[in-house]
């Protein structure tokens, strides 16, 4: 069963804000570089990678140095991402349950799991949260 609600309290969480993608443990298309990821008090998270966007419901609890994310796919709008993969093939590959690890107020660490592992990719706050 899914957890819809967050442990930490809406508009709380240091995830809140959009999240610009800055670097990767492994290669990534330049076209990558634009991924902006937007997690809102609500619940809900956006991403735009590419040409695909995609909502999903999210949900953190406090793990370690930042928070195990939980998500539930709502929809996406059948476009490629910046890798060029079917949007399909992104639905069905994706991890739903990711670490993010938080490095500091404007910087956070997303791994492929629910802890750190080999692979993962850097975010950085947008000014305009």
């Amino acid at each position: 069963m899914f957890l819809l609600y967050s442990t930490v309290q809406a508009g709380q969480s240091g995830l809140i804000g959009e999240w610009q993608f800055v670097e990767s443990s492994f290669p990534l298309p330049e076209s990558c570089r634009s991924t902006i990821c937007h997690f809102a008090a609500n619940g809900v998270f956006l991403a735009r990678d590419g040409r695909y966007e995609e909502r999903k419901r999210y949900a953190e609890k406090s793990h370690r140095e930042g928070f195990l994310v939980e998500f539930q796919y709502l929809s996406n709008n059948g476009q490629k991402n910046c890798q060029g993969l079917p949007a399909n093939y992104v639905r069905t590959n994706t991890i739903e349950t990711l670490y993010v690890q938080v490095m500091s107020t404007t910087r956070i660490k997303v791994y492929f799991g629910p802890a750190e592992m080999e692979h993962f990719i850097i975010f950085a706050r947008r000014n305009d949260k």
